[in-house]
């Protein structure tokens, strides 16, 4: 005959204190080993906002700054490829103006040697050389010719600003001219123009003004 254990009436309860309860609780809130998180709205926001992709505006901007920085470069290597003499117009070109001398470079570097104590404000605007020819007029007058590469068209503009305005007028030549009696000077872009001549007459700031022409159209070819 089978013998069945009788009932216990008093079954064994878990009875903790106070301080063992709190534990407990603690304890049981915590995430187990390998289970799954659920993650939080803001922490979903943050992840959709890191893997959007990039929006049409972006791409659209990026493209334009590259292609302005490729047409910048392009343009400042044209500059550097371009031969000296191909800033000055050849002899007789301009009615009665003959290139009397050989194009002369001078550097940033070795500005001082052909400006000696005007090269500095040449520099602190960011000039990158220059290039120099001697003409001569009809066997009457002598001029030079000075053509300065700045880096920016700002550079250009501040030099010609400096350039005193009085006894000179404006004329049509670039993006701004000044004709005194015995000289002109105008900005056409990053390039600062200078002719200087050497004799005064009455024909000389015509002869100056159409020697600025010509190499006006040079310097934008």
């Amino acid at each position: 005959m089978t013998r069945v254990a009788p009932e216990n009436p008093f079954p064994i309860r878990r009875i903790l204190s106070p301080s063992v309860k709190a534990w407990d609780k603690s304890h049981r809130s915590q995430p187990r080993s390998g289970a799954r998180i659920k993650p939080t709205a803001q922490a979903v926001a943050q992840s959709d906002k890191r893997a959007s992709p990039i929006g049409a505006k972006d791409v659209f901007l990026n493209a334009s700054i590259l292609i302005m920085l490729a047409i910048v470069l392009l343009f400042d290597a044209s500059c550097n490829r371009r031969p000296a003499d191909a800033f000055f117009p050849a002899s007789n070109e301009v009615p009665g103006w003959v290139k009397t001398g050989d194009t002369r470079t001078f550097e940033a570097a070795d500005l001082w040697k052909y400006i000696d104590g005007e090269a500095e404000r040449y520099l602190k605007v960011g000039v990158q050389r220059v290039f120099t020819s001697d003409y001569e007029y009809r066997n009457e007058i002598d001029a030079a010719i000075d053509i300065y590469i700045m880096k920016s068209t700002e550079g250009s503009k501040r030099i010609f600003e400096l350039d005193p305005a009085a006894d000179a007028r404006p004329v049509q030549l670039g993006d701004g001219a000044r004709l005194y009696s015995q000289s002109v000077i105008f900005r056409k872009g990053i390039y600062l123009i200078r002719i200087v001549a050497y004799q005064e007459s009455a024909e000389t700031p015509q002869a100056l003004f159409q020697l600025g022409q010509a190499i006006e159209g040079r310097v934008t070819r």
